[in-house]
């Protein structure tokens, strides 16, 4: 038993040996982070053997010249900056499909094996604020309401918010504090609508990371990675479809055998209504409010909504946006540190870096490019009375002492309505809410492209 006799063995050197090897694309070693993003992907369902020894044919939803393209946003806004430091991350998802079609982990993957665009958990700045407001659109809350948008604000006996630069907007409506990011408007928003229902609202988009639920969670105080990110911002321009994203639609085995096939799995996050009332908030970000560095840099001709993000301290700059066939995530930072980011000598802000990076990649995404519009719905949203809603700063007519204004004068934070907080910050003592005046608007000034420029604006 176990062994053969003289002629088989004979036979056996006689016959031609057949080999049947696998091949590599061209893309494993042009797109290092991808692959071992690939990689890691068939390490939960297949051995090493298999994944590196199998002939195993697997087909993903990478577009060759969209990662291109997004690499070169990445590198040439790095290379403008001048901060060597800087890294940058990207990733863009086709709404209807939930596939990636370019991933930007990192900058040099011979220095750094290290993908920030799946694994590194950034703090998400006001970025988080899109989430709240849909949670409060779900809750029947209008986006018309008027809330007290001065600064500074005791939200809680230990929290004390304030916007960028102190600065007090007076009466503003959600919509108008969505588009200049005022943290003391969505602080009361969150307060007022509960952080289990905004983290719910997170999950349903495709939040993996487990949120501790703290109420200053609404200014972006905790870390998501960019894929997640981009997987909810893709819900809002899907109309409300959550699909989790996509890298690989079909494995097949050396023999070409189909040994996986993926399979769309849509699942209606949040309502078509709300859906379509988020984006048509959001979209006032990028035409009269913190997003639009990007606005005016873009040259492609489809609708747009997303939200800036900066965390405490200018150590996380994100920029999310979306048109009807891209979602796009865009963060810039430090990837070996939590240090403030510095340009031009100053804390720096997503105006003049991740902003830019979105628009560089999208610009080349989306030339030629038919329009398309986001989803219509004929579903309506049923608002509660605004008098349903009590918000810690009162309501616009309230009386209370007049307000007071600072404006900010940070180097690259040209504009006072970009994101900036104290966290839980302990202070027992009362602050009375300040009267809301008029709307304020924000400075009009625009940057020079490096942050040095400066808001000509009066607020």
């Amino acid at each position: 038993e176990g062994h053969i006799t003289d002629d088989q063995y004979n036979e056996a050197v006689a016959e031609d040996l057949v080999l049947n090897p696998g091949t590599l694309t061209d893309s494993v070693g042009q797109f290092p982070y991808w692959t071992d993003y690939i990689r890691s992907l068939l390490q939960e369902d297949f051995d090493s053997d298999t994944i590196l020894q199998g002939g195993l044919r697997v087909y993903t939803t990478l577009d060759p010249d969209l990662q291109k393209d997004a690499d070169e946003a990445a590198r040439r806004r790095i290379a403008e900056l001048g901060n060597p430091r800087l890294g940058a991350a990207l990733v863009s998802i086709d709404p209807q499909t939930g596939y990636i079609k370019a991933m930007v982990g990192g900058q040099d993957y011979s220095k750094s094996q290290y993908n920030i665009a799946t694994s590194s958990n950034r703090q998400m700045g006001s970025s988080f604020k899109m989430y709240t407001l849909v949670a409060a659109l779900s809750e029947g809350m209008n986006p018309e309401i008027v809330l007290n948008g001065n600064s500074p604000m005791q939200i809680t006996p230990t929290w004390l918010v304030r916007n960028a630069g102190n600065y007090s907007y007076g009466a503003i409506t959600l919509r108008q504090g969505t588009v200049y990011s005022s943290n003391t408007v969505y602080a009361q928003v969150a307060e007022a609508i509960g952080i289990d229902k905004i983290l719910q609202t997170c999950y349903a988009m495709g939040i993996r990371t487990q949120l501790q639920p703290y109420l200053s969670t609404t200014l972006g105080s905790q870390g998501v990675t960019p894929i997640e990110q981009c997987t909810a911002f893709a819900t809002l321009a899907a109309g409300g479809v959550r699909r989790d994203a996509v890298a690989i639609t079909r494995i097949e085995d050396r023999n070409g055998n189909v040994i996986y096939e993926h399979k769309d799995n849509p699942v209606q996050a949040i309502s078509p209504a709300v859906a379509a009332a988020a984006t048509d908030v959001l979209s006032g970000v990028l035409t009269s409010g913190t997003g639009r560095y990007a606005y005016n840099l873009k040259t492609f001709n489809q609708p747009v909504a997303g939200k800036t993000g900066t965390s405490d301290n200018s150590e996380d700059l994100w920029f999310c946006a979306y048109t009807p066939q891209l979602a796009t995530v865009a963060w810039c930072g430090y990837p070996d540190s939590r240090d403030p980011v510095i340009i031009g000598g100053g804390e720096s802000s997503t105006f003049v870096t991740a902003q830019y990076v979105w628009a560089y990649y999208m610009n080349a995404a989306l030339a030629g490019v038919s329009r398309a519009e986001f989803p219509k719905t004929t579903e309506k949203i049923s608002y509660k009375p605004d008098s349903y809603w009590k918000f810690v700063g009162g309501s616009a007519s309230t009386k209370q002492k007049e307000s007071t204004t600072t404006t900010n004068s940070n180097n690259n934070n040209d504009e006072d309505e970009e994101e900036t907080t104290d966290e839980e910050e302990e202070d027992n003592s009362t602050t009375t809410p300040t009267t809301p005046t008029t709307p304020a608007t924000p400075g009009t000034g625009a940057g020079t492209g490096a942050g040095a420029g400066a808001g000509t604006g009066t607020p």
